[in-house]
């Protein structure tokens, strides 16, 4: 009778082994978001005159956005590609960045999508909304007959 090697973390995967190859193997959760297709973190605050929305995007310029509303809804989209290129003796080795997200925010009621205004500094992307102003119930003088 002959003896073989056998080792059951090759032929049979653990469950850690699974969950492993699940967020950081070829095509994992992480591997994708360290292939450009993250979404920013984003903080929303209120005051009593405007709306701000702050989006975490560091490493890019504010030509990388664009910003827009349709309808009711307030839109940031964002592309950026680079290029690198090494020269090392005999060759030439080129590495390529791509990453892009797009976020979709629900404007209140009381928004003036009219007045909108973007600031990139930082890193961070501050999107401010104004409120609209309350208009005073319209008084009107009635007339006995």
């Amino acid at each position: 009778m002959s003896l073989i090697k056998w080792t059951d973390r090759e032929d049979f995967p653990t469950f850690s082994n699974v969950i492993e190859k699940f967020f950081n193997g070829e095509g994992g959760l992480l591997s994708m978001v360290s292939k450009g297709t993250s979404v920013p973190a984003v903080n929303i605050s209120e005051n009593k005159k405007a709306f701000e929305i702050e989006l975490a995007v560091p490493g890019m310029s504010k030509e990388d956005f664009n910003i827009s509303v349709e309808k009711d809804r307030l839109i940031v989209r964002s592309e950026k590609e680079e290029t690198k290129e090494e020269k090392e003796k005999h060759f030439t080795q080129r590495e390529y960045s791509y990453s892009s997200f797009y976020r979709s925010f629900k404007l209140p009621e009381n928004a003036n999508s009219e007045s909108i205004d973007a600031k990139y500094d930082n890193g961070v992307l501050r999107v401010m909304i104004a409120k609209l102003v309350p208009s005073a119930p319209e008084t009107r003088l009635i007339e006995i007959a």
